[in-house]
Parts: C-alpha cells; structure tokens; sequence
C-alpha cells in the first residue's frame, strides 16, 4: 500500500498526453481502476484528484475519496464536458452510528449542497476554478468530522 501516486500515464510533469493518445489508452483498457490507500486529505492531493478528471474529462473519469473508511464517509466527483458534479454520502447510506445531525446537514446545504437525489450533490461548470472546488470539499469533510487517524483511500476511474 503506497502513500500517494499517480502511475506513468498520469505523470503530467513529464508531458501531456494528446487527446488521441488518451483515446487509445481508453479504447484499449476500457476501465482504468488506480486505489490509493492512506491517501491524505490535504487541498494538493484533493487539487491533483480534480485536475486529472477536468484533463480526461472528454472520457467522464472519476474519484470516489472515502476520507473516513470505517464510517464510510466519501465525497466523489465525475468530469465531463458538460461539468463537474461532486456527490457527498448521505444518511441514507451510513449506520445509525453514523448519520449526520441535522446540524451537519444544515451545514452541507449551507456549503451549497442539494439533496436532490440520495446522496448530497453540487454542480460546477467545467471551467470553474479548481481551488474553489477543492476549498469548498475541504469545508465537507469537515463537516463529517473525518479524524487524521481514519483509514482513507482514493479510487480513480478511467
């Protein structure tokens, strides 16, 4: 289990990839699962995580960061052209132990939050500014009360 990383293809340090070269990976692998264990829960790791999903976006990638594993709390986010949606866990799929007060879920909608659908949702525009994103889903995983010692990982999806 590794702490954080990114494998080749997503090393944009390096290069960029071509939007053909990223049809080609995709067509040839179909799905692409990375999980990252012990992921941590600072606004870089979170900023990388949205940029490489607004960079594949033509091909709707994917992250679900289960930031409290054991009481499985999770914010995910899917890209594509037409924007950005974040989804938050709601009570509908957490343990009596665990559901979220109404004080907390007066908070989420205060962050902007709908709860439309199961979960906890908020829509961006394909352009918006990343940091906000990532501002606004720090605020969220406090709300959860998510501790420093909770067991965390990250699933991308291609």
């Amino acid at each position: 289990m590794c702490s954080y990383y990114w494998p080749a293809f997503f090393a944009r340090k390096r290069r960029s990839f071509t939007k053909e070269e990223k049809a080609i990976y995709v067509k040839s692998e179909k799905t692409l699962l990375v999980r990252v264990d012990n992921a941590s829960t600072d606004s870089d790791r979170l900023l990388e995580l949205f940029k490489h999903i607004v960079d594949w976006a033509e091909f709707d990638p994917a992250f679900v960061y289960n930031f409290d594993e054991e009481k499985n709390y999770y914010i995910q986010a899917a890209a594509s052209s037409e924007g950005i949606v974040c989804e938050v866990v709601s009570n509908e799929f957490l343990s009596e132990t665990n559901v979220l007060n109404s004080e907390k879920i007066k908070q989420l909608r205060e962050l902007g939050w709908q709860d439309d659908n199961l979960n906890y949702d908020k829509r961006f525009e394909i352009d918006t500014d990343l940091n906000r994103i990532v501002e606004n889903s720090l605020k969220t995983i406090n709300v959860y009360g998510a501790s420093k010692d909770s067991k965390t990982n990250v699933d991308i999806i291609i």
